[in-house]
């Protein structure tokens, strides 16, 4: 527009110079007149006016259009100043990102209007997540631990947890530790992150209590006993107990104490009250009374030693008895007889409800005996099962007497005696040895020769025990022969040990041709000794009147341990009547085996086979067979 030649920009500047131009016309009049009809009037464009309001939306809304408010007609466009945020499609902006943004509105000149433009602010907020369902959790205490899902939602953003009462339950990242009975609120918090704000959620954590774990043991009894208190059963609850009867004929209870009313079984409940973590529960267990243990003894008064201790006891209930000791014996360890002994009886109830019952016994104990006699072979005795001492009696044989040359022989000496009390194996075999007497030695006949020497023998056990055997007469025949030793009483355990050993005695020495005083055997040693004496030789007092002095042979040693060794043959000495002794007519004799027992000298020398007495004017007798008696 263009007043007076002039550009007149602004709308308000044209009014006010039309306004003073008007006034000028009317104070001059008519001449001003031509002037007027002389201006040239343009059209004015004046700006348009725009308005756009400011923007707020949420991440996530939906695409939506905006419309500029405007007087003028003329086209609009929009723009935005930042497309990461929010881009715009004509009027329609879509959302990107949260963030602020300047949404330009532009408008082209129509009309009267030049162009314009105006701008507002879009804000984009953070969106809220979406957070799914976080479910209530039930569990039982004692559970443990459980691990927490997260819920779903539409930001990625990371989970964390709480829980509002640590008493129920404690929580280490999303792994939950179930604590005690209860209910607790577990909130899972999301963080903030990119276009999302933070959130949360909740959920109810409840335990439950669990029923207590609870063992009763079942109980016998017998009619008759004492009320007793009840035991109360294992439980992990600490809940107080009471208690009932399903049979009150069988047993009452009055609290937790039990009386027994009748023979037969009740249940007796334990029932248990809630308690803490825990709800209340019940246990039963079985109580059977049983009827009382009825017995009858008897034993018998009198019982031979190794019998076995049996007897006609009774009882009302199935059981077994049983004896201490099982067998007898009539002699102990010390050596001692034993007549009278004490029997533990014990009877032992099948049934496990019953304890056994014992009650002992006096009984009278008889002692056996078992003897033995020379027959020439071993013999056998079996020990019974009861007896684990034995007392033996053992003899040796005596020994035989020498022959004579006319005047005298020497007499042979009696056994040995063992009276003692050995151990033995039971139900094992012994093996028993009872040696022969010593045989007599021949007399000289004058002039014809000597006599021959005497022998004995012992059982066949090897002949270990047997006696010597007795010297030949002189070289020159005018001499009796000397006598055999006695074989030894012996009694050996199931392996060949001896356990008792009584040596022979020892053989008479042949008689002296014209020597007055014929030698006499040795007696047998004590059966302390560990060897037994050998035979002596023949001895002469006076020098002979005859050119040629023969002595007799020496006697046979007894039986021992080791066997008797035979008298050696006598020499043809006239010194022999001299008075010495002659070391080749002795011999060794068995020794006695040594034991414990009798030391009396009575029992040791002269309790065995008697000794043979030497020939005089008639012929030398044979020594006494020995014998064993054995005592149990």
């Amino acid at each position: 527009m263009s007043i007076l030649g002039r550009s007149v920009v602004g709308y308000g500047n044209v009014l006010r110079r039309l306004t003073a131009l008007l006034s000028l016309l009317m104070f001059c009049g008519q001449g001003m007149a031509a002037v007027i009809s002389s201006v040239n009037v343009t059209h004015i464009l004046i700006p348009p006016t725009i308005t756009l309001s400011d923007i707020n939306k949420t991440y996530g809304d939906a695409p939506f259009t905006v419309v500029a408010n405007s007087n003028s007609s003329g086209a609009l466009s929009y723009s935005s100043s930042n497309a990461n945020i929010a881009t715009i499609s004509g009027n329609t902006i879509t959302l990107l990102s949260a963030g602020v943004v300047t949404i330009s509105v532009n408008q082209v000149a129509a009309g009267n209007y030049t162009a314009g433009s105006t701008s507002a602010t879009l804000t984009v907020k953070v969106q809220d997540p979406h957070i799914g369902v976080f479910g209530d959790m039930v569990k039982t205490y004692g559970t443990g631990t459980f691990t927490l899902s997260a819920p779903s939602s539409n930001s990625p953003g990371a989970f964390t947890y709480s829980i509002s009462d640590t008493n129920i339950g404690t929580i280490s990242g999303n792994t939950v530790t179930v604590g005690n009975v209860g209910i607790a609120t577990i909130t899972a918090t999301q963080a903030a992150v990119g276009n999302y704000a933070g959130g949360s959620t909740t959920a109810s954590l409840t335990v439950n209590p669990i029923a207590p774990t609870l063992s009763m043991a079942n109980i016998n009894k017998i009619m008759g006993d004492a009320a007793f208190d009840l035991t109360a059963p294992t439980s992990n609850s600490s809940g107080a107990f009471t208690y009932s009867s399903s049979n009150p004929s069988v047993a009452t209870i009055n609290g937790s104490k039990v009386t027994v009313t009748g023979i037969g079984s009740a249940t007796i409940t334990a029932s248990q009250a809630a308690s803490g973590n825990y709800t209340a529960g019940s246990t039963t267990a079985t109580l059977t009374v049983a009827t009382n243990l009825i017995m009858n003894w008897t034993l018998p008064t009198t019982l031979n030693s190794g019998s076995v201790v049996s007897s006609t006891s009774t009882a009302n209930l199935p059981g077994t008895f049983s004896y201490s000791p099982a067998a007898v014996g009539y002699y102990g360890a010390n050596g001692a007889a034993n007549p009278t002994q004490t029997i533990t009886a014990t009877f032992t109830p099948t049934s496990s409800m019953y304890s056994p019952v014992s009650t002992t016994v006096s009984i009278n104990v008889a002692p056996q005996t078992a003897s033995f006699s020379a027959t020439g072979v071993d013999q056998t005795w079996a020990v019974p099962t009861g007896v684990s001492y034995v007392q033996v009696n053992a003899k040796g044989a005596g020994g035989g007497g020498a022959g004579s040359d006319g005047v005298s022989g020497g007499s042979g000496s009696t056994g040995g005696h063992v009276l003692s009390v050995v151990p033995v194996v039971p139900a094992t075999t012994l093996t028993v040895v009872v040696g022969k007497g010593g045989g007599n030695g021949a007399s000289a006949a004058t002039g014809t020769g000597g006599g021959a020497g005497g022998s004995a023998t012992a059982a066949g056990y090897t002949k270990q025990f047997a006696g010597g055997r007795g010297g030949d007469a002189g070289t020159e025949g005018w001499s009796g022969g000397g006598g055999g030793g006695g074989g030894a009483g012996a009694v050996l355990s199931a392996t060949g040990t001896p356990l008792v050993v009584a040596a022979g005695g020892g053989g008479g020495t042949g008689g002296v041709s014209h020597c007055s005083g014929g030698g006499a055997a040795n007696a047998v040693g004590t059966f302390l000794q560990s060897t037994g004496y050998a035979g002596a030789a023949g001895k002469g007092s006076t020098p002979g009147i005859q050119p040629y002095n023969d002595v007799g042979g020496g006697g046979g040693g007894g039986g021992g341990y080791y066997g008797g060794l035979g008298g050696a043959l006598a020499l043809d000495i006239a010194s022999a009547c001299a008075g010495s002794s002659l070391p080749a007519a002795r011999a060794s004799g068995g020794g006695n085996y040594t034991v414990s027992g009798s030391n009396s000298a009575a029992d040791a020398t002269t309790g065995g086979g008697a000794a043979g007495a030497g020939a005089t004017t008639g012929a030398a007798t044979a020594g006494g067979d020995g014998a064993v008696v054995i005592t149990y």
